[in-house]
């Protein structure tokens, strides 16, 4: 992907329900939008937005980006966004990033390389109509200048062990 297009949103023929995973690769190219954070209309790059068709009456959605040079996720139920807490390390430019986010009754999950970055603190939002995919983007800005490989939709929890698994069967694309 380039700074100059964003692929199209994916809209999924239904919403996905209350458990499901996300993964994919992904490697940056140097970038001063990678230092950015904030919530204004200049935020930082994203990498994956998930939100509702029907953004008024359910109003959640999940957001991967990357904030102050490190990866992130939030999480946004009730027009209230929450991220969640951990130990996010930095997102190197020109080095291949595993990120896997899972989803259960119990909360979120965020992965980077295998390892827990991060995890739902308290009362977990409830994420059961999450139907509209974009990669790389939220809303057309704050692009990804890189490449993501081998994006997957899982509609289940994936546990650690199939986290660390997919993380160590590096696809061919990135070796």
């Amino acid at each position: 992907m380039t700074t100059q297009r964003a692929l199209a949103p994916i809209t999924l023929p239904k919403p996905i329900g209350p458990a499901c995973s996300i993964t994919l690769w992904v490697r940056l190219n140097p970038s001063p939008s990678l230092d950015k954070t904030g919530f204004g209309g200049d935020h930082p790059v994203t990498l994956v937005n998930f939100h509702p068709v029907d953004r008024q009456s359910n109003y959640q959605q999940l957001v991967l980006r990357i904030d102050s040079g490190c990866f992130q996720a939030y999480e946004l139920n009730h027009g209230q966004w929450r991220r969640l807490e951990g130990n996010y390390p930095h997102a190197t430019p020109g080095t291949w990033h595993f990120l896997a986010y899972t989803r259960s009754a119990t909360g979120g999950v965020f992965y980077v390389n295998g390892e827990i970055a991060g995890r739902t603190r308290v009362n977990p939002p409830v994420h059961d109509w999450l139907q509209v995919l974009s990669l790389g983007h939220f809303e057309q800005r704050r692009l990804a200048d890189g490449i993501l490989v081998r994006p997957r939709l899982y509609l289940e929890a994936l546990t650690n062990e199939q986290i660390d698994r997919l993380y160590q069967q590096r696809p061919p694309e990135i070796r």
